[in-house]
């Protein structure tokens, strides 16, 4: 579970928060327009952040198997790089 703390970090100037609860922090990028939704899943040993996103928002979510964030922080930046990529051209596949 997010504690409402670490929501005070949000990067508000860079991301639109879209949705805001105690497993789901939902942000949309300035920059590309894109949105992230950062779960936080309870388990065993502590607990795990998985981030999906979507380039539209008629598209579904689908899961970022390369995000491992430890924190919302690290997600935010994550995040961001991901978005410098993007507007730098992302090539072809």
């Amino acid at each position: 579970m997010f504690e409402k703390k670490e929501f005070t970090n949000v990067d508000r100037d860079y991301f639109k928060v879209i949705n805001e609860t105690a497993y789901h922090l939902t942000l949309k990028s300035k920059n590309t327009g894109h949105t992230w939704d950062i779960e936080c899943r309870e388990n065993p040993i502590g607990r795990s952040l998985i981030v999906s996103h979507k380039h539209k928002d008629s598209d579904p979510f689908h899961e970022q198997p390369w995000f491992h964030p430890r924190s919302l922080t690290e997600a935010q930046d994550m995040i961001k790089s991901h978005d410098a990529w993007q507007m730098e051209g992302r090539p072809e596949n």
